[in-house]
């Protein structure tokens, strides 16, 4: 497909990211999230991809899972990719998604539906 289209830039985001499945089959998480980004990369890199943007996740920061350890991987990967200089391969993190498990939303629209305040990282 790259080969076929050429792109500029490339937005890498697929992932496996069931943190309790990932727990119960870690090689999972490596082979979708580690070579399935290095995989990738090389494909980009063999058609000149000039941007490579690899969405990570806020659980690669300190990772303590097996989800965070396989996106902290893919993001050295992705890092490691663009020593040549003339190229970008980064990644950004995520956390908070918009509807889902975990969320901050909910809380927020409790928040703003009580009169606020709104608070961000702490209560104060």
């Amino acid at each position: 497909m790259l080969a076929e289209h050429r792109p500029e830039v490339v937005f890498h985001a697929a992932a496996l990211k069931h943190l309790s499945l990932l727990e119960m089959w870690p090689a999972e998480a490596v082979k979708t999230n580690v070579f399935g980004t290095q995989n990738l990369i090389d494909a980009a890199k063999q058609v000149g991809v000039a941007k490579f943007i690899n969405i990570s996740t806020d659980k690669a920061a300190n990772p303590t899972s097996v989800l965070g350890y396989s996106k902290r991987v893919a993001e050295r990967l992705t890092a490691a990719a663009s020593t040549n200089g003339k190229d970008t391969y980064l990644s950004v993190r995520f956390g908070n998604v918009l509807g889902s498990r975990g969320s901050v939303l909910p809380t927020f629209r409790h928040q703003i539906d009580a009169g606020g305040p709104l608070t961000v990282t702490d209560p104060r």
